[in-house]
């Protein structure tokens, strides 16, 4: 059973990344697994926003399907280098595990709430989601749009989160007009969890890579040090 006392090593990263990337391509084991739930939560230090331009989010899943988590590091750490040396225990490598939540009420920033309401409704509705999903993946009875899968992780802005405050993060998905995954896209909306909901629409889903300068392969230094990309 994995809980928030779990210790973050190398070998705990390494298995749930890898697990995840097993499942991602696999329409029925996503299907399972996002029916675990769409909120997670975490905290930043001084230390890890310090020097990060991004944080970067991996989606990880334990082998028996039955916890879903993200491994939140700050960009700065990661590279394969500091992952290969990565001590028993790191402030600057996050646990956060996924369940059940709704997004609040109170809601500023660049996009409105309707339109944070309407993301996080369509992953929370089964048949957009499993649609997403389908069009994602190369079984479920159909070719597949991408023979990537599902996201392998969120690249998230240090200048939407504030230092020592929890942040609600909500899965959602928005209008996709690369038509490069489905209808939709993979998105995240994060809240304060102080009473400021940052909808500044500047999370991004990898893969695809090189969306951005801070999105080329190089950049996520634990898929590389995996052997994933």
């Amino acid at each position: 059973m994995i809980t928030s006392e779990t210790l973050v090593n190398k070998e705990f990263i390494t298995q749930g990344v890898m697990n995840w990337n097993s499942y991602r391509t696999d329409a029925d084991s996503m299907k399972t697994i996002f029916k675990l739930g769409g909120k997670f939560s975490f905290q930043i230090s001084n230390e890890m926003k310090e020097g990060s331009s991004h944080i970067h989010a991996y989606a990880c899943v334990s082998a028996d399907k039955g916890s879903f988590y993200f491994i939140l590091v700050p960009s700065k750490e990661d590279s394969p280098s500091n992952y290969h040396n990565l001590p028993a225990t790191s402030a600057n490598y996050i646990y956060a595990e996924v369940g059940a939540g709704t997004l609040p009420d109170h809601i500023s920033g660049l996009i409105s709430r309707n339109t944070a309401v309407d993301r996080t409704k369509r992953w929370s509705k089964l048949t957009d989601r499993e649609d997403w999903i389908d069009a994602n993946t190369t079984n479920a009875g159909n070719t597949g749009i991408t023979e990537k899968g599902v996201f392998q992780a969120f690249v998230i802005p240090v200048s939407d989160l504030s230092v020592d405050i929890e942040h609600n993060c909500f899965l959602a998905l928005k209008e996709d007009q690369s038509e490069l995954t489905g209808t939709y896209a993979a998105d995240l909306i994060i809240d304060n969890a102080q009473g400021g909901l940052h909808c500044y629409d500047m999370v991004c889903s990898i893969p695809p890579f090189g969306q951005h300068a801070y999105t080329v392969e190089h950049k996520f230094g634990i898929l590389h040090a995996i052997g994933i990309n």
